[in-house]
């Protein structure tokens, strides 16, 4: 069945998930637009490395942007304005010129991934060469 094919091929991946703990409040904070948006950005950045990659290992971290340390002078939880998502993997990588001279439908969840992004305010960036693996990052605001 295709959960047994799904479950055999995740078992050769090892996903690691990173959250920054000063950003914990302002994730929970999020619209249901925004985080519904995030997740699928997850769920289709994963799909991609378990479909296409041949990683054996992956990350997922969330992180404030830039990722300096914020310093607060009032004492309180330090805020920031900005986070990435960023979905990484050790796989096989791919050639990014490629990859956007190909007929565009073959890659339509990169597209949605890129509208997603954009549609809560954010910028998406792909970092790939063969070989290298795939570094996929979502900039968003947290407000």
């Amino acid at each position: 069945s295709w959960i047994s094919n799904l479950e055999q091929q995740t078992k050769k991946i090892h996903f690691r998930l990173q959250i920054a703990p000063e950003l914990e409040r302002q994730l929970r904070e999020l619209s249901p637009k925004v985080t519904g948006h995030l997740l699928a950005l997850v769920r289709e950045g994963t799909a991609n490395i378990v479909k296409h990659s041949k990683a054996t290992e992956a990350l997922i971290s969330l992180q404030p942007f830039p990722t300096q340390p914020i310093i607060s002078n009032s004492g309180g939880t330090p805020s920031t304005s900005k986070a990435i998502l960023i979905i990484r993997d050790n796989g096989r990588g791919l050639n990014i010129g490629e990859l956007w001279d190909e007929d565009q439908k073959n890659h339509f969840g990169l597209s949605s991934m890129q509208h997603r992004a954009e549609s809560i305010g954010g910028t998406f960036s792909l970092q790939s060469a063969p070989g290298q693996g795939t570094e996929l990052q979502i900039r968003f605001p947290l407000e």
